[in-house]
């Protein structure tokens, strides 16, 4: 057991130190992206769940692991986990917010098939995804002033 957490301190001293923010985010955001998309899909042709209930149901299911893998592996944060998840809570409420109507105009006016229209709305959520996180959800609080306070 201590080799493998041996070899996982090795692997995160890399990751952290060799592999800058960006480029952390756009693999972790990858990995997130896929499982999502692979849920809503299996829901949605698979199961034959209506796409709004897919939305929600996969919605609840990946926000947490979003929320702990970029808070992590992105933004590298390791204390104030109860303000970050609500935050991380808070930002992909405002994403679902879009993602539902942005869904509905693309599937009723687009006439585009439901795994079509929210694969177009992962692009551009991933990019809003990345600015939201990094200056609202997973920011780093800001020493100098939190010290100023407290005097």
């Amino acid at each position: 057991m201590k080799s493998i957490i041996k070899i996982y301190k090795v692997i995160e001293n890399f990751w952290f130190d060799k592999i800058n923010e960006k480029l952390r985010f756009l693999l972790v955001g990858g990995f997130n992206t896929v499982i999502s998309y692979a849920i809503f899909f299996a829901l949605v042709e698979i199961f034959k769940i209506y796409y709004n209930y897919s939305l929600v149901i996969q919605f609840v299911i990946t926000v947490n692991i979003s929320i702990a893998t970029m808070r992590y592996y992105v933004f590298h944060k390791v204390s104030g986990f109860w303000i970050d998840y609500v935050r991380g809570w808070t930002s992909y409420g405002v994403m679902f917010l879009i993602n539902a109507p942005a869904l509905n105009v693309l599937i009723i006016f687009g006439h585009i098939k439901p795994v079509v229209a929210q694969a177009l709305y992962l692009v551009i959520s991933t990019i809003m995804t990345f600015f939201i996180h990094k200056y609202f959800s997973f920011r780093k609080a800001n020493i100098k002033n939190i010290d100023d306070n407290n005097k």
